[in-house]
């Protein structure tokens, strides 16, 4: 089975803040980017790439399995890298096949993992039916995408605190935004009635 790979790249950290400047600015005024300028200490690199890769190499395989019976996909983890990077945002490109892990205590990072590889397969086998399923949904004239898909999207890694896709003792609350808390509320309780579950009979059950 592929594994996923974990690395850190300077460019790759500049490139990812320069492309999400005005978030980063939005999530903490007091961000410096000069202190990107030289790259990470080469010891808190190798420490942390070394204890994650060390942790999340115990629980890889049969995570990917579990999400391969969640969205009934052949999902699997090559060609994908985990670039680490030191700022509290993790963006992510599905078609690219990368996303941002932040240095963190192993615990936080197990569960970004698990939040980010949620959203893959989301994307790569489901949105497009979520998005016709949702079409007749009124979205603001800003929005740029299908704002129920998205919500629905980021609700999904509410699973990561069942013992079925739990990674770490890190909970996975998610964003504030309303949609997504109450497609997690309705997550968490179609879980209680149903114990473990397939995103298609979930689908199914809001549909």
């Amino acid at each position: 089975m592929p594994k996923l790979n974990l690395v850190y790249s300077h460019e790759k950290e500049l490139f990812i803040a320069n492309s999400q400047k005005e978030r980063l600015e939005t999530v903490n005024v007091d961000f410096d980017f000069l202190r990107l300028s030289q790259p990470a200490a080469d010891d808190k690199i190798s420490s942390s790439i070394s204890e994650l890769k060390k942790e999340w190499g115990l629980k890889e395989e049969w995570f990917i399995r579990q999400l391969g019976w969640f969205y009934d996909c052949d999902f699997d983890l090559n060609g994908w890298t985990a670039y680490l990077i030191r700022y509290p945002i993790r963006p992510y490109s599905t078609p690219e096949k990368w996303f941002a892990v932040s240095f963190n205590p192993v615990s936080k990072q197990l569960k970004n993992i698990g939040h980010e590889l949620f959203h893959q397969p989301f994307h790569l086998f489901w949105q497009k039916k979520c998005e016709e399923i949702f079409k007749n949904i009124v979205n603001p004239e800003w929005a740029k995408e299908n704002l129920v898909a998205r919500d629905l999207k980021e609700a999904l890694p509410e699973l990561l605190n069942t013992k079925e896709f739990n990674l770490s003792e890190e909970p996975d609350n998610g964003h504030p935004e309303s949609g997504e808390q109450f497609f997690r509320h309705l997550i968490r309780k179609y879980y209680r009635d149903h114990g473990p579950f397939t995103f298609e009979e979930f689908l199914k059950s809001i549909a």
